[in-house]
């Protein structure tokens, strides 16, 4: 955790973060929000309630420095939410989001072995390349 996170106290008990994960300075998780589902002209702002929803933040996710997770936002397991963004709906596991709103900008892919890849690739040398190579082993001898 870095410095300077906020929170929304009052709601704290909405919100879940799971084993390793990052949240950066300055960042901003919130669990309420006005409901604008009644906001008319001539309303008064001050007079309106509150919509409370959970914030989860799955194992292994990062939020960047100076993001805001808005209520009701999941993020995956494995995601990251770049600095600055403004998080308002589910970022999917293993995925890179930024922006204002975030959206997806990366898919994480699993790591490749070196035995997986050879296993799908077969290469056969042409037989110039390998006469070739010959004849420069032996010459490299002389410079």
């Amino acid at each position: 955790m870095g410095y300077d996170i906020y929170y929304d106290v009052h709601n704290a008990s909405l919100i879940t973060i799971e084993d390793d994960v990052w949240v950066a300075s300055r960042s901003l998780i919130l669990c309420h929000k006005r409901d604008l589902k009644s906001y008319y002209k001539n309303t008064r702002y001050n007079d309106l309630g509150y919509t409370k929803a959970p914030v989860i933040l799955k194992k292994g996710c990062v939020i960047g420095m100076g993001s805001i997770i808005m209520p009701g936002v999941t993020v995956g397991e494995g995601a990251i939410v770049g600095a600055g963004s403004l998080v308002v709906k589910d970022v999917p596991a293993w995925t890179i989001v930024t922006g204002n709103p975030a959206k997806v900008v990366k898919e994480i892919q699993e790591k490749v072995s070196q035995n997986q890849k050879s296993s799908h690739v077969i290469n056969f040398p042409r037989q110039e390349k390998i006469e070739d190579a010959q004849v420069l082993s032996q010459t490299s001898n002389f410079i």
